[in-house]
């Protein structure tokens, strides 16, 4: 946060320069009298929703409430100076996921009632706009028309790259996808183009990979109060990166971090968080009397 403020005030890339033999910084036009923050990113949206997605993890997890205070709100102020929409797009989901569930935590089915409400409101702009809800949502999630333009040329362009090769994509010439001849290789939507580069199995795996994931994360049954917290955390941080995705391509350090994200949570639902006795357990007496700890990569003998 404070190497994004200096950043973002200064309009000099401070922590990237105090980095020997690092990255070039990226250098856009500003917004609102300001650099767009990237500290040690390739680019500012991907800080942006890195920083982002500490906020559902700060909010459940941290205690006590000072500090859970302190983490929201510099969460927040470090991913309002990356400037970026995908990044506060992360931050508004987030925000709309807490809320629901501090105001309904006593209903069971909540998430269900949540998502038929999604449906029926997309299905309510569909009829009452002359747009499609895409082109509604783009136009007021963007700072300007410029980037909305450019959002909505992607997609639909994207679309076509995708119909046009659904099966293996355009592979390592992905940067050549077609497009007009005035538009630069960039494409600000992770799952399409993974899907323009890879073909429909690919994304369809992929993101069936993570809604099991969320699925079984969200269907286990916690005692432990602290696990019950870094449920609800992971699985609202989750959602942030998943939906900044469809506004941002995450690529470098952003995309080592989201797959390191996404996987991360899988203990929930996969490793027991009673608590253990104070008694050897069978790994700990099959490892006894051996250099191998308990917790490794290598088999006992």
């Amino acid at each position: 946060l404070p190497f994004a403020a200096a950043e973002s005030l200064t309009n000099r890339p401070i922590f990237l320069n105090l980095i020997p033999n690092s990255f070039y910084p990226t250098y856009m036009e500003g917004r609102w009298g300001m650099r767009r923050a990237q500290v040690a990113f390739s680019h500012p949206i991907l800080f942006g929703v890195f920083a982002s997605s500490a906020l559902g993890l700060f909010w459940y997890i941290l205690r006590p409430a000072f500090m859970r205070v302190t983490g929201v709100l510099a969460s927040v102020s470090a991913t309002l100076f990356s400037l970026s929409t995908g990044a506060y797009l992360s931050i508004v989901a987030q925000s709309i996921f807490i809320f629901w569930e501090q105001l309904t935590h006593r209903i069971n089915w909540r998430w269900r009632l949540f998502i038929l409400l999604s449906i029926a409101f997309y299905i309510l702009i569909d009829v009452m706009s002359t747009r499609t809800p895409f082109h509604v949502l783009v136009s007021y999630a963007s700072f300007n028309s410029g980037s909305a333009y450019s959002r909505i040329l992607i997609w639909e362009w994207g679309i076509d790259n995708v119909a046009n090769r659904p099966w293996f994509g355009l592979g390592m010439d992905v940067v050549n996808w077609d497009r007009p001849y005035w538009k630069s290789a960039s494409a600000d939507n992770f799952w399409l183009l993974t899907a323009m580069q890879f073909g429909l199995p690919a994304v369809i795996s992929f993101m069936a990979a993570i809604v099991m994931i969320i699925w079984n994360t969200s269907r286990t049954s916690l005692t432990d109060k602290m696990a019950k917290r870094c449920q609800a955390g992971y699985l609202t941080a989750l959602g942030g990166i998943f939906l900044a995705g469809g506004t941002v391509h995450y690529w470098n350090q952003m995309l080592a971090f989201a797959m390191f994200f996404f996987g991360s949570g899988v203990w929930l639902f996969t490793t027991s968080t009673e608590p253990v006795a104070d008694t050897q357990t069978q790994s700990e007496t099959e490892t006894a009397g051996s250099n191998i700890p308990v917790y490794s990569r290598f088999p006992p003998h």
